[in-house]
């Protein structure tokens, strides 16, 4: 009975383990990606002109400087496409960019799959950027990943 009682405890334990792990990595990747998006402009560099030949996708002009061509660009490419660039093939994901300033205060740009009832777990990464030129403003970005 004792022996039983252990090698249940033991399971529930390993399972944990493997779960938090899993959501290590789940993590780790949801932040990379955001800032391969924030911080890069993606290759080729002007890969928004054909994005079926992309190789990545990154989204700004110079670190934390988003071009509105490349975001316009992703939000038109297929989803598992997308996925499939950003390396996020086992996952869902849900990319959102939202207007901080006057100037930009009606940004709400949404690509992807929103989380729903059938997740299990999320992991969600926020970076502040500038929405186009200097002077266009700040936005915010959050990026997440999430898996059902």
């Amino acid at each position: 009975m004792l022996f039983v009682f252990l090698v249940g405890v033991w399971e529930q334990n390993y399972q944990g383990i493997l779960d938090d792990r899993v959501n290590e990595n789940m993590r780790g990747r949801a932040t990379q990606v955001a800032d391969l998006l924030v911080k890069t402009t993606g290759y080729p560099t002007d890969w928004n002109l054909n994005p079926g030949a992309a190789r990545s996708i990154g989204l700004a002009t110079k670190e934390y400087v988003l071009s509105p061509t490349k975001v316009n660009a992703f939000a038109g490419v297929d989803y598992n496409t997308a996925k499939e660039k950003l390396g996020v093939q086992n996952y869902e994901f849900h990319f959102r960019i939202i207007g901080l300033d006057t100037g930009n205060s009606t940004l709400d740009t949404k690509i992807g799959r929103d989380t729903n009832n059938d997740t299990k777990a999320a992991f969600q990464v926020r970076r502040i950027v500038t929405y186009g030129s200097a002077n266009s403003g700040r936005a915010e970005v959050r990026f997440t990943l999430w898996k059902r």
